[in-house]
């Protein structure tokens, strides 16, 4: 019994680093995960309905016109703050959203097809924080390398 739950628990862990390690190695200009056509936004304030913690699924759009509801990049201290909007007009290629001309590069996706997940965006934002990477996924892997290294070595001198 203790085996099979051992290896549950293993299992749980490579599933946890693979998806982390993947959301790092897909971030696009703006620090977002990008990955299928789909936007993986990890919230790190309430916006309009959306707790703080949540991560939103967003599914990628190229075609926007007016009374959308999307999300978009603000660049602030040339950092993207994830923010929500209404697409106002259509000037050419560049929406006004909320009154302010964007770059349709930094509109996110549409309101729509957003799909929720409560709390996982705050424990992605932990896992994807430098210390958190470092201390869950980084070091366990190096312990278990630096066990099964010993073990090698023990054996080889066992038969010396």
């Amino acid at each position: 019994m203790k085996k099979i739950i051992v290896r549950i628990l293993v299992c749980i862990y490579i599933v946890v680093a693979v998806f982390t390690t993947t959301s790092l190695l897909t971030y696009n200009d703006q620090n977002i995960s990008e990955f299928g056509g789909k936007v993986f936004l990890k919230l790190k304030e309430d916006i309009k309905g959306y707790s703080k913690g949540s991560l939103l699924v967003v599914d990628k759009s190229d075609n926007y016109k007016a009374n959308d509801n999307v999300f978009y990049c603000q660049l602030k201290k040339e950092k993207c703050v994830v923010s929500y909007g209404t697409v106002d007009t259509m000037m050419g290629e560049v929406p006004t959203v909320n009154n302010q001309s964007i770059p349709e590069k930094l509109i996110i996706g549409k309101d729509e097809n957003v799909r929720v997940v409560p709390v996982l965006g705050g424990i992605m934002n932990a896992l994807e924080s430098r210390l958190g990477f470092l201390c869950v996924i980084v070091l366990p892997i190096l312990c278990g390398f630096l066990y099964e290294l010993s073990m090698v070595l023990k054996e080889t001198k066992k038969k010396k």
